[in-house]
């Protein structure tokens, strides 16, 4: 199989890359020009193996990268913060640049136009199956009220749905461990604390309660998704308690 990480500077991303390239999978990273982690990655990437494509997040330059390496799975793991938004207030720039909707679905839609525009150019380019890693929580049939995060997760999944791409959309629970580079101190004790009362109603019983709910790292996330990437089961999608590793 060969795959193009969209969002592989991220912590599921990254992980991805580097199981893809141990299980000896043609793996494209790609990296948006401005990243202030481009040179770190780009090298990192390189030693393990991977092919490294600096693309601006714009649909002629993605549809050309896609028409040319014809991969067989594209992964879509982008997605924001709200601490990201709130660092650019701070620095003056334009924090909606960084929003839900702009980055969450605005770059997930652009992907999935890329997508389909470069199978309509190449001849000989087979549809590639779209991973879109989504969140918990996520209704197929009914829009999210009232909250950013999850309307901005429903409109990206419904432009998966609506592009005739074969599809693979995963809803995982919190995806936290303590080797995420990324300072997240709230996200990571709730995560600590809810996986703690988890393990104690396993315990009690509650297995599937536990295997829902609790948190996963992005090794276990990535060596799922691609086990599910490489499977020929269809368009589907995956939640919480099928994400976990048995």
């Amino acid at each position: 199989m060969k795959c193009v990480v969209f969002g592989a500077t991220g912590y599921t991303g990254k992980a991805l890359v580097e199981i893809a390239c141990k299980q000896k999978i043609e793996v494209v990273a790609h990296i948006r020009p401005g990243s202030s982690s481009l040179d770190d990655m780009q090298a990192h990437f390189q030693q393990l193996g991977a092919s490294v494509e600096v693309v601006p997040w714009e649909l002629e330059p993605l549809v050309e990268l896609l028409s040319r390496h014809q991969p067989d799975a594209v992964f879509c793991l982008v997605g924001t913060t709200k601490s990201r938004m709130k660092a650019l207030e701070k620095q003056g720039k334009d924090a909606e640049n960084a929003s839900y909707m702009a980055v969450d679905y605005g770059l997930t839609k652009l992907l999935v136009d890329a997508s389909v525009e470069a199978v309509q150019r190449a001849d000989t380019m087979s549809a590639p199956t779209f991973v879109y890693l989504s969140s918990m929580g996520i209704s197929t049939d009914k829009a999210p009220v009232g909250n950013a995060y999850m309307t901005a997760r429903y409109k990206a999944e419904q432009a998966v749905l609506h592009s005739e791409l074969p599809y693979i959309i995963a809803r995982p629970a919190f995806i936290s461990g303590s080797d995420r580079e990324e300072s997240r101190p709230m996200e990571r004790v709730g995560a600590v604390l809810s996986d703690a009362v988890l393990h104690g109603l396993g315990a009690l019983g509650a297995k599937k309660l536990e295997k829902t709910y609790r948190s996963t790292t992005s090794t276990e996330l990535a060596t799922r998704l691609l086990e599910l990437a490489c499977e020929e089961q269809g368009s589907r999608i995956v939640e919480a308690a099928d994400l976990k590793m048995d």
